[in-house]
């Protein structure tokens, strides 16, 4: 498995030594491997980063230097690999990674591990000192050793190695050229080459071993796994020689080697006088023959008389004590193995410090060693991340190093059409170089919501690509923290995503829902015994059961509290883990402390020089103060140079030490952020702007707010760029530039589907502008257009209406009269106008025509009364004005108009011809854009489905590659899509285009868009997955939004809705009733002068009260048939022999209906209605009935089953209902 995580803790490695030596058992000769070496001298890379100071030693493979590092400034050692040996390069990258995160002040500091053109260094502290028989025995002391400083210097050397064991690791090479002591007494264990895990080395073949004989372990010298005890025994021999100044045993490395495996060396008492009797015991307990009997480090420690220590964090997470949860774990699988039908997520919930991250890690790992060709994507989320779409970022950096791992053909390959707009919002891609080539491609005009969907489509397809690869799991740490742009892109992502794909984020269990449709896995507190398990896991053995008691059953608690029984505090009693954490605050020096309270008020991570500069340390001091808040396990780091970055290692750290600040304190943390930021040049617009409001410097705040919010709607984040303008407006803007951003917020607003409060916010930038001003004019123009496109019709209307008047045009109202003169109108030739450019028309002219433009719009679908008084107006204001571009967009609406109440072709094809000579004569996208959906609106309605196709997919790539400001335009396009592949039998793809174009509906706040894909015939694609629950609640959502006093086009819709459904579910009376009750209102609506509405509703009106039976319904249905063939449409004259058909069913004469069915099944065929065809045909086969019905059942259920209907029966009887014995 690869597990690729954006962290501010830096990942573990694995690293190497300059000599490796085979034992052959049998021959019981020493080899030493030979390698090819290269000149120890430093390639570009390395010196650019290092200046060499002088040597300091070599081995066989490596070389040491002492040199300055110019990233930081310090002093340090730099090991560099001299040989191309694949196997040792292994190893010198082993030496680094084990301990690389494991933070020890015994363990030597590692920094960073450096490859340039494949030369390969790492750089460590540099510690000055002698070895350590040197120091124990020093020159002073004459033949003896020095007990004070043995006796300390071993503690020492117990609690370096018990944290290397804890990390699960073994040293294999403990020798005293390998231990180091400073002048200070600090003893310092380095030279990692032979590390391996406690499990083994999986690098050594079998019959090897590594080490150093006169110091390895009995069972190292049989080839077998070196555990903990064989470093103990190390440790053994080391004592005896300080004891004695002896090895205990001499020779030959051969005969070495025997004698270890076989007998015990003389205690150290024997050879020499005034040896204290505790080091001479523990001393003949570590060099036992069987591991075994070796005494652990711990108990070195009691026996010293020194107090343990609590573990140190782990090089890696792979060995994190974890106890407990095996029905969350269980559940897990549960999801991941259910899941792979469908893109899943989970969320596990719970309160801070519950354990929600370690139980993610250990699923992590279990997934990880099940299946080894996993990938494992993730990162966190900071509740002050002051970036777009900030629950994604770190999973995109994830992302990008998965990618850097592949090959450039291999990345070239998974890459998006739309990566160019996806790199553009995660810069971190362009480190790709087929990302980069790609960065400046953005295709076409860059329309905010257009843009944004491309943008989630675009790492939609980026995922789907990589989880083709192999099953995906993405984790995505303290979702509670996400944005609604995050958690739109998040859902976007899981919705239609690839299949084996499994979100797993964890959250705070008082926060509101992060992830809509998520399994939500709620954390509880572990059990009391598992609580006692980890104290002991822990080292606490002693004090477990109070522990356990007092934890609360969070084991970031547990944590604390052993950590405070082994610092000799005991338990306690009446803390909680705020207090406990404030304590060990307390006890740090000053500057590390100072550190930790910058990182905290931060908020999220930040680059190390940006802290250095805050605190107003040395660069390489201020390391050091890291490093040792490292080691206490406050803070975690993605790496040590100075853009790298630094964070609380847990969220309870950052609330404490937050907590514990005076309100005076946090202003001047900030302050000093604020000032460090700014004199680094940061481009972080919202840090900036967070940090100058909370140090009270309101004017700075706002200048950096607005920028951020810009910035965040540059990036397509609209919700952060709204909920930014709105802080902006609280930090006392001037009355013009309060206008100003009342404006811009409405924009935001709008653009992020909050369209009431977008038209609220527009209304506000209004206030207090002189009467008749043409800008404020267009804002309100706005405002309606928001309100109307909300639901909110009266609102909208009456704020068109002052619009409307400040321009010289009334608001047109409902008469019959004025309903004839606009039909009237609508007959004459459309076509004569004076062209003129708009920029030869005054900006007033222009709002005319817009304004007519936003009522008709906002009620074309709504209101069929309004809709012909609107058209009409908008149309004369359109052609009076000549300018060609508003001209084509009223002749469109014309098209559709005419098209949806069926006017005769010759007359809807001139419509069509006008805005199609437009389009040649302009050359402008967008009335190529609307020709086409002209076209389209020509071709479907009549029922012409291939080509209405055909023109709407041609519309809807125009507008969205090459338009701005054309949401509702795709919306329209994507309607006469998703409605003509339904009729042709496309379900898959309608259901797909569905998902997409409702999701894209409510993010832009267009109510009657999501409300018409709720609706009429698309509600079905529902009950074509079978999917009842979810076609019931779109219906029932649908009708939510649209009040009862009145009936709008989405009552008819819902009629014909909710008329499908109840046959679906055979109730055919409660199907009857939909249409009869909404007949009436539809007619006294001019509903039904609409040709389409006007066959959809008769058509379902037949079909119910065929099903429903009744003295009156042959009568009935046979009346609708006949109105059905005088409508004109071939497709309305097919639903009439269906019906015809189904009354000879009803009346008994089964082989007229099966012949009936039979042949209408045909003409469906010759229409490319699939759908209806095979359920035509299914009919014929159930009035038929015998073996032969049964077989044309059966190969028509299948022919549905290929459509993806999955419930053909049931389908069936939605078109052709079998009718009521």
């Amino acid at each position: 498995m690869r597990a690729f995580y954006h962290s501010p803790a830096g990942s573990g490695a694995r690293g190497p030594r300059d000599r490796v030596c085979h034992f052959d058992n049998m021959a019981r000769q020493t080899t030493v491997l030979t390698a090819t070496f290269r000149n120890p001298r430093y390639d570009r890379g390395v010196q650019q980063r290092f200046e060499v100071v002088r040597r300091l030693g070599a081995g066989a493979v490596g070389v040491v230097h002492e040199a300055i590092d110019r990233e930081t400034g310090a002093r340090v050692a730099v090991k560099t690999l001299r040989t191309d040996d694949p196997y040792l390069l292994v190893r010198f990258k082993n030496e680094f990674r084990a301990i690389q995160a494991l933070r020890h002040p015994n363990l030597v500091q590692l920094g960073e591990l450096v490859e340039s053109d494949g030369r390969w260094a790492f750089s460590m502290e540099l510690v000055d000192g002698v070895d350590f028989l040197e120091w124990v025995r020093p020159r002073r002391a004459g033949t003896t050793f020095d007990e004070e400083r043995l006796r300390d210097a071993l503690a020492q050397l117990a609690r370096a190695l018990i944290a290397v064991h804890d990390a699960g690791k073994v040293h294999r090479d403990i020798k005293p050229s390998n231990i180091l002591v400073e002048p200070n007494g600090r003893v310092v264990l380095l030279d990692f080459g032979f590390v391996s895990a406690v499990t083994g080395d999986p690098d050594l073949e079998p019959g090897w071993t590594v080490g150093t004989p006169d110091y390895m372990a009995p069972e190292q010298a049989r080839g077998r796994t070196a555990g903990p005890a064989a470093d103990w025994y190390a440790v053994g021999t080391l004592l005896y020689q300080a004891l004695t100044h002896v090895l205990p045993f001499s020779g030959t490395s051969t005969q070495v080697m025997m004698d270890k495996q076989h007998r015990e060396p003389p205690p150290p008492s024997v050879l020499v006088r005034g040896v204290p009797p505790d080091l001479d015991e523990l001393c003949v307990d570590l060099l036992r023959v069987a591991p075994s009997q070796r005494p652990t480090g711990r108990e070195v420690l009691r026996r010293l008389g020194v107090r343990a220590e609590l573990p140190a964090p782990a090089a890696d997470d792979s060995n994190e004590l974890f106890v407990g949860r095996a029905r969350e774990l269980a559940r897990l699988w549960d999801v991941y193995r259910g899941g792979r039908g469908a893109a899943t997520a989970v969320v596990v919930a719970g309160e801070s410090g519950v354990g929600k991250s370690a139980l993610v890690r250990e699923f992590v790992r279990q997934v990880r060693r099940a299946e080894q060709d996993a990938i494992v994507l993730g990162g966190h989320c900071y509740e002050r991340e002051s970036v777009p779409f900030k629950a994604a970022d770190e999973l995109v950096d994830a992302i990008t190093r998965y990618l850097m791992t592949l090959p450039e053909t291999e990345v070239a390959a998974v890459a998006p059409r739309d990566a160019a707009l996806l790199s553009r919002v995660f810069p971190v891609l362009r480190r790709l170089p087929a990302f980069a080539r790609m960065a400046d491609e953005v295709a076409g005009p860059a329309d905010p919501t257009v843009q944004r969907a491309r943008l989630f489509a675009a790492l939609r397809e980026l995922v789907a690509q990589i989880a083709r690869r192999a099953p995906t799991l993405l984790v995505v740490e303290d979702l509670q923290w996400a944005d609604a742009d995050s958690r739109a892109l998040l859902r976007a992502l899981m919705e239609d995503g690839p299949p084996p794909v499994l979100l797993l984020a964890t959250a705070h269990a008082a926060s509101e829902p992060p992830l809509d449709g998520a399994v939500v896995l709620a954390l509880e507190p572990l059990p009391v015994e598992d609580a006692r398990t980890l104290a002991v896991g822990l080292g606490a053995a002693d004090d477990a059961d109070a522990i356990a008691a007092a934890a609360a059953g969070l084991p970031l608690f547990v944590e604390e509290l052993v950590r405070r029984a082994r610092a000799g505090g005991g338990v306690g009693a009446a803390h909680d883990l705020a207090a406990l954490i404030q304590e060990r605050l307390a006890s740090l020096p000053l500057g590390a402390r100072h550190i930790l309270e910058i990182v905290s008020v931060a908020g999220a991570p930040v680059a190390h020089h940006v802290v250095a500069h805050a605190a107003g340390m040395d660069f390489a001091a201020y390391l050091q103060r890291v490093a040792s808040l490292r080691a206490a396990r406050m803070v975690r780091t993605s790496g040590v140079r100075r853009g790298d970055q630094i964070a609380p290692v847990h969220d309870a750290v950052r609330a404490a030490v937050v907590g514990s600040l005076a309100r005076q304190v946090r202003a001047g943390v900030h302050e000093a952020l604020a000032l460090a930021l700014e004199a680094r040049g940061t481009r972080d617009d919202e840090a900036l702007a967070v940090h100058w409001r909370a140090a009270g410097y309101r004017d700075k705040a706002r200048v950096y707010t607005v920028r951020a919010a810009r910035r965040a709607r540059e990036a397509f984040a609209f919700a952060r760029a709204a909920a930014l303008f709105r802080d902006a407006l609280d930090l006392d803007p001037s009355p013009a530039e309060r206008r100003a951003l009342w404006a811009e917020f409405g924009d935001a607003l709008a653009a992020a589907g909050r369209a009431g409060e977008a038209a609220d916010a527009y209304l506000e930038a209004v206030a207090g502008t002189p009467a008749g001003d043409t800008d404020a004019l267009e804002l309100q123009r706005r405002a309606a257009d928001q309100l109307l496109r909300s639901g909110r019709v009266d609102a909208g209307l009456a704020a068109l209406s002052h619009v409307l008047a400040a321009v010289g045009l009334e608001l047109p109202s409902y008469s019959r009269r004025a309903l004839a003169r606009a039909l009237l109108g609508r007959w004459r030739p459309r076509s004569r106008f004076r062209r003129r450019g708009a920029d030869e028309l005054s900006a007033r002219e222009l709002l005319r025509v817009d304004a007519c433009w936003t009522g008709a719009m906002g009620i074309v679908a709504i209101d069929s009364r309004l809709t012909p008084l609107f058209q009409a107006l908008h149309t004369r204001e359109a052609l009076r004005a000549g300018e060609p571009v508003r001209v084509a967009r009223a002749l469109t609406v014309d098209a559709v108009y005419d098209a949806l109440r069926g006017a005769p072709p010759s007359r809807l094809a001139r419509r069509v011809h006008t805005v199609e000579d437009l389009a040649a004569q302009t050359g402008d996208s967008y009335v190529r854009g609307l020709a086409a959906i002209a076209r389209a609106s020509a071709a479907v309605f009549p029922g012409d489905w291939r080509t209405g196709l055909d023109m709407a997919e041609r519309a809807e790539g125009i507008f969205r590659d090459e338009c701005v400001g054309v949401a509702r335009e795709i919306s329209i396009a994507q309607q006469f899509n998703s409605m003509a592949r339904f009729y042709l039998g496309e379900l898959r793809a309608a259901d797909a285009l569905l998902s997409a174009g409702l999701r894209h509906a409510q993010e832009i706040g267009d109510l009657y868009s999501a409300s018409t894909l709720r609706l009429g015939i698309r509600n079905a694609q529902w009950l074509a997955r079978d999917d009842v629950a979810a076609a019931r609640f779109h219906l029932e959502e649908a009708l939510r939004d649209w009040p009862d006093e009145s009936f709008y086009l989405q009552h008819y819709m819902g009629a014909f809705a909710r008329a499908n459904l109840e046959l679906y579910v055979g109730d055919a009376v409660a199907a009857l009733a939909a249409v009869e009750d909404a007949w009436e209102p539809a007619r006294r609506a001019l509903v039904l002068r609409a040709q389409f509405a006007r066959i959809n509703l008769r058509f379902a009106r037949a079909r119910a009260a065929l099903a429903a039976g009744g003295a009156a319904a042959a009568a009935r249905v046979a009346a609708d048939a006949r109105a059905l063939r005088r409508e004109g449409p071939a497709y309305a004259a097919a639903y009439a022999a269906l019906l015809a058909a189904g009354v000879a069913e009803a009346e008994g004469h089964a082989v007229r209906a099966a012949r009936g069915y039979a042949r209408v099944a045909e003409r469906f065929a010759a229409l490319g209605m699939r759908p209806f065809e095979w359920c035509a045909r299914f009919a014929a086969g159930r009035a038929l009935g015998g073996a032969e019905g049964d077989e044309r059942r059966l190969r028509a259920a299948g022919e549905l089953r290929e459509l993806g209907v999955a419930a053909p029966e049931a389908f069936t009887a939605i078109w052709a209902p079998p009718p009521a014995r």
